[in-house]
């Protein structure tokens, strides 16, 4: 019984108030200042998905960009058919400009558009942007 109790208001978490915050914030930061950042670095992430023989693969890119004196740093990720794709896609836009959006006053709160990115066939990731 109380396994439940914990389980379900996680549960609730990660299928309703994530997904719903993200894209909130999302729409928030079309009325952010964007800059131009940089991304730094990257890899491949591959999560199973429980009860499944299926693996997800994400290209997870670290990026920094200057906002109100200073600079800053987050990593977003892209959603990729395969590993090779993800590793691939890191490769193509290591050290390429990224376009970024921040929160006003809060510069740790950004947000990277892959769209700006070369190779960038796959979509982005809900979960990826929270800082």
């Amino acid at each position: 019984m109380v396994l439940w109790v914990l389980l379900i208001p996680a549960i609730l978490y990660y299928l309703v108030y994530r997904p719903l915050r993200d894209s909130l914030q999302g729409r928030q930061a079309l009325n952010w200042p964007s800059v131009q950042g940089s991304i730094l670095d990257g890899h491949a992430v591959g999560r199973r998905q429980p009860r499944s023989n299926i693996t997800w693969w994400y290209a997870s890119l670290s990026f920094y960009f200057p906002a109100e004196g200073a600079y800053y740093g987050n990593r977003f990720e892209i959603q990729c058919g395969s590993e090779e794709a993800a590793e691939q896609i890191v490769r193509d836009n290591k050290g390429k400009s990224v376009t970024v959006r921040y929160k006003p006053g809060d510069p740790d709160t950004a947000r990277a558009y892959p769209d700006t990115l070369a190779a960038s066939t796959a979509r982005r990731s809900s979960d990826s942007l929270q800082p």
